[in-house]
């Protein structure tokens, strides 16, 4: 139950805000993404396993610290139900409305986890991984 109840923190305390996203190069069609937005950040989540996994954390503003609140209150929501965030941590261009201002690079990105407590762990095909706070015994 506390997978649940922890979900219910975190839609309390946060808006929807989901995203119908076109994909496809030849055959167009679209896709839903459930964002909840906490401040100046997007994010969505996917809850299963006793795992928290961040499927897409965007920012609205640029340089504005919104992205590391989100985190920071997503993180109090799993060390309060003993839970475990991962993330694929991947620097993407979000998806529309695109935020004006300078995002993150790959590099950037990871040491922003990282520096958020974060164990990451490289993929040699690119990108990484993220661990809160520990990533599971191999």
């Amino acid at each position: 139950m506390t997978l649940g109840q922890a979900r219910k923190d975190w839609e309390d305390n946060t808006a929807s805000a989901p995203k119908t996203v076109e994909r496809g190069e030849y055959k167009k069609w679209t896709e839903d993404h459930d964002f909840r937005r906490f401040g100046e950040a997007l994010a969505w989540l996917d809850w299963n396993d006793g795992i928290i996994e961040i499927k897409k954390l965007e920012t609205l503003n640029p340089g504005n610290g919104g992205p590391s609140r989100l985190l920071k209150f997503l993180q109090s929501i799993a060390d309060k139900y003993g839970l475990r965030i991962s993330a694929w941590i991947v620097a993407y261009s979000p998806d529309p409305p695109i935020p004006e201002g300078k995002l993150l690079t790959q590099q950037e990105l990871e040491n922003w986890y990282a520096r958020r407590g974060f164990q990451i762990k490289r993929n040699p095909c690119g990108g990484a991984f993220g661990w809160y706070p520990t990533a599971p015994k191999e």
